[in-house]
């Protein structure tokens, strides 16, 4: 019922303190993407040739495997992502109509349809973030039915989009071009900047169930 949903906290980084789901998920995906980002350029030059196989690991898998980072960090933090404290079972939500392959589909879709969009490919570090945006808008409809909501509410959506399209910029001001390995740093670096916004728009479309 959605009459039994609350939300946590007004501020999204309060789930952190108050929900030990949340801070797994966090400590989880960030770990996952650490580790993805270490191994990124030994895959790259294991298969270098031939020349398929470097596209198929550097447009295919690679993406795959970030969004399946953030799918963690979704379904691990889930309701907390929210700032729900009560929300139908994730299990009762996924396997409906199966759903779970729905959100796979939708998550596997946008890391590699994404990249190939104009504009995101001079902000790169954004495109995570986007993915996480339509699962969450997705897995929101799902718990949300009937309700009067929008996936788009208010301006912290709008803030959260901003942080997103920031953070390659900070990766960059941090980590300018003439520090050696900048490429490899700004992209451990990026790691931490892009859940905020994941949070932030979890946290604007949950605040809808508490109006």
């Amino acid at each position: 019922m959605l009459a039994d949903r609350r939300t946590v906290v007004g501020h999204p980084l309060a789930s952190l303190r108050n929900n030990p789901r949340m801070g797994t998920a966090v400590i989880t995906c960030l770990g996952l993407l650490f580790a993805l980002v270490s191994i990124e350029s030994w895959l790259l030059q294991q298969f270098a040739q031939p020349r398929w196989a470097a596209w198929s690991v550097q447009h295919v898998m690679l993406p795959l495997a970030r969004s399946a980072c953030v799918l963690a960090f979704i379904l691990l933090g889930y309701p907390a992502i929210f700032g729900l404290s009560q929300a139908p079972p994730l299990a009762a939500v996924l396997q409906t109509d199966e759903r779970w392959s729905h959100l796979l589909n939708l998550g596997f879709a946008a890391s590699m349809l994404l990249p190939l969009l104009p504009t995101l490919e001079r902000v790169p570090g954004a495109v995570l973030p986007l993915q996480g945006f339509l699962l969450l808008a997705l897995l929101f409809h799902w718990i949300s039915p009937g309700a009067a909501v929008s996936l788009w509410p208010s301006t912290d959506a709008w803030a959260a989009l901003a942080l997103a399209a920031l953070a390659p910029a900070i990766a960059r001001f941090c980590l300018p071009d003439s520090i050696a390995h900048h490429e490899q740093r700004r992209d451990a670096l990026l790691i931490p900047l892009q859940l905020p916004p994941l949070m932030l728009y979890g946290q604007a479309l949950g605040a809808q169930l508490s109006a």
